[in-house]
């Protein structure tokens, strides 16, 4: 929170961003086989911080936001394996920390 105008319009262009880029990585996600690959659903089972195939209601806004020190959302470690399998790279693998798909 601030009284400072520009301040205000940043953090509203941050959360807008968050949320419209959420929501596009997690849409693209399913256009490209996520989530659960190789099973059936089309959410990671259950509810677990940080997981961007999570289903909608189990993403709440200061997690989409990415406010109050909530990491970005991550494909999981499944979601990601499978991703570089179909989308092969010479890059190495991204050694971030990613959570557990169950």
């Amino acid at each position: 929170p601030s009284d400072d105008r520009a301040t205000r319009i940043a953090c509203a262009v941050f959360v807008m961003g968050n949320l419209i880029g959420g929501t596009l990585a997690h849409e693209i996600g399913h256009s490209l086989g996520l989530a659960n690959p190789g099973m059936e659903g089309f959410h990671n089972n259950g509810d677990a911080p940080g997981r961007l195939m999570d289903a909608g209601g189990d993403r709440p806004f200061l997690e989409r936001a990415e406010l109050d020190g909530v990491a970005p959302a991550r494909f999981c470690e499944d979601e990601y394996q499978y991703l570089r399998t179909i989308l092969p790279s010479d890059e190495p693998a991204d050694a971030a920390p990613r959570p557990a798909c169950f």
